[in-house]
C-alpha cells in the first residue's frame, strides 16, 4: 500500500491497480483510501492534459485563422489538402489494382503473329501475281 503521490501517470495506474486489488481482496480501508487518491491523482492529471490539449487546439486554430486571413492561399490548400485526402485512397487502391492485374497478365509473344502475317502476305502476292496471267 502506498499512498505518497506517484510521480508519473504509468505509476499512478499501478498504484491505483494495485491497491484496487488489495481492497476488493481484503476490504481494508486503507487500501481504498490509496487507490482512492491514486485515482484523484489519475483524474486530476487528465483534466491538466486535456486543459493542455484545448489550448493548444485553441492557439493553433487561432493562428490559423490569423494566417488564412493574411493569406488567403492557405484557405485554398486546405481546400486541396481536403481533396487529396478524400480522392487519395480511391487512387491508391486504383493504381495498386492496375499494378497487380498488369503483374497477373502473361507476356504476349508477338513472333507468331508476325510469322502469320509474313506468310499472309506472301501467299497474297502470289495470288496478284497469278491473278495478272
Amino acid at each position: 500500500m502506498s499512498t505518497s503521490s506517484p510521480a508519473s501517470f504509468s505509476q499512478a495506474v499501478e498504484l491505483y491497480k494495485t491497491n484496487y486489488i488489495q481492497y476488493r481482496t481484503t476490504g481494508r480501508s486503507e487500501y481504498k483510501i490509496a487507490y482512492e487518491s491514486a485515482e484523484r491523482w489519475i483524474e486530476s492529471y487528465l483534466n491538466k492534459m486535456n486543459d493542455s490539449i484545448n489550448t493548444n487546439a485553441a492557439a493553433i486554430t487561432k493562428f490559423v485563422n490569423e494566417y488564412s486571413n493574411a493569406n488567403p492561399e492557405l484557405g485554398d490548400l486546405q481546400k486541396r489538402l481536403s481533396t487529396i485526402r478524400k480522392e487519395g485512397p480511391a487512387l491508391e487502391n486504383t493504381y495498386t489494382t492496375i499494378k497487380r492485374v498488369n503483374r497477373e497478365q502473361p507476356e504476349i509473344d508477338n513472333t507468331d503473329l508476325y510469322a502469320k502475317a509474313g506468310i499472309a502476305a506472301g501467299l497474297l502476292g502470289v495470288v496478284i501475281v497469278m491473278s495478272l496471267f
